[in-house]
């Protein structure tokens, strides 16, 4: 969006998408636990290291919100409604909206791949329908799905901060965060782009702003590593929790208040410690190129994978040590992911400067 790049946030970024890619690749083995189905039998084999793969990435999500609102909350001009929702339907919103579509399709090829070739029930075939509807026509779009909620609060957040001044708004950013925190967290969603699931996360988002802002007086590398170590330690001990349950056989839909949520209370602490130690942080080199591609490469990292994992089940089935295979995914992924974002940009402004797709389109929904 034509912003300074900040070194600090920019390497956070790029941990943030391989945390992402890394819980991921890891919910194989973790599911594979309790749902003997994925591998033909129960997967009991080193899960120490499964948990900590797939929980001590947690906070990357947090994060993400976190960054969106430090820089989206702290340019005035985004307070005009019709300016800030152009440009957010120009960089987000059409590549959500053609990803929406790709990746639907993708699952109905699956689905019918499953229907009509290997005999399965005509009923899953609504599969993919249904999780459109929901706001997850693939399992890691919910979140693309629930930030436009809070990119339609952002105009009023900007003037909401202005008028109440950056004291009070810091508070009341603070204040919001504990009981949405709570509330998302023990609450349960059926449609992934609802209102109050978005309103919840405005607390990470408001407090991203906050801390960005505090953290420009208080810059410090060495403490900034000590706080995101603390960060760290935190989700640790969330991840040691999901040992002892994954060891007794308790799957993620059987926990009451789930672990692995990015609102669970140890996740909500570590993720601002993190977020607020890499703010702390002053860093020369420059990250910026790769950060840049972090929003293509989630995108297209979760359909990487679903190749990857079928490939992971039938070649390697449950005899590979999760331990290599897990970091190799994570690499792997990240890397065809990278290479198809590349591609995909180059291709997109081909196409842009020569058709002029996003003016068009932001024609057609009237923000021209």
């Amino acid at each position: 969006m034509g912003r300074t790049r900040e070194s600090n946030y920019d390497l956070l970024r790029i941990i943030c998408m391989a945390a992402v890619i890394s819980a991921h690749v890891s919910d194989l083995y973790i599911k594979a636990v309790t749902n003997k189905e994925l591998f033909g039998v129960f997967y009991t084999e080193h899960i120490g290291a499964v948990s900590l793969y797939n929980v001590l990435p947690r906070f990357s999500v947090p994060c993400f919100v976190m960054l969106s609102g430090a820089f989206l909350l702290s340019e005035e001009k985004n307070a005009q409604c019709r300016y800030f929702y152009r440009k957010t339907f120009r960089s987000v919103g059409i590549p959500t909206v053609l990803f929406s579509l790709c990746y639907f399709l993708f699952a109905m090829a699956q689905a019918a791949l499953s229907v009509f070739s290997n005999g399965r029930e005509r009923i899953r075939l609504l599969g993919p329908v249904t999780g459109w509807l929901r706001g997850e026509p693939f399992y890691h779009l919910w979140y693309l799905y629930m930030m436009v909620g809070v990119y339609l609060f952002v105009p009023f957040l900007v003037r909401m901060k202005k008028e109440m001044g950056e004291r009070l708004f810091c508070k009341a950013a603070w204040v919001f965060l504990i009981p949405a925190s709570l509330s998302a967290w023990t609450c349960s969603y059926t449609l992934k782009w609802n209102l109050g699931l978005s309103f919840c996360y405005l607390g990470y988002f408001m407090i991203g702003y906050v801390i960005r802002n505090w953290a420009v007086s208080h810059k410090s590398n060495a403490k900034g590593l000590v706080w995101a170590g603390l960060g760290a330690g935190l989700e640790l001990a969330t991840a040691f929790f999901r040992y002892i349950q994954a060891g007794q056989g308790i799957a993620d839909r059987d926990m009451k208040y789930l672990l692995t949520d990015p609102y669970f209370p140890l996740t909500t602490a570590a993720s601002v410690l993190i977020f607020a130690g890499f703010s702390r942080m002053t860093l020369k080199r420059d990250f910026g190129k790769l950060s840049a591609l972090t929003f293509l490469i989630y995108l297209f990292h979760a359909g990487v994978w679903d190749i990857g994992e079928r490939l992971t089940v039938r070649v390697l089935g449950p005899d590979a040590d999760c331990r290599i295979v897990i970091p190799a995914g994570i690499a792997a992924v990240f890397f065809f992911s990278l290479l198809l974002s590349l591609a995909y940009r180059k291709l997109y402004r081909a196409a842009d400067g020569k058709w002029k797709l996003a003016d068009k389109l932001c024609k057609l929904v009237k923000l021209e």
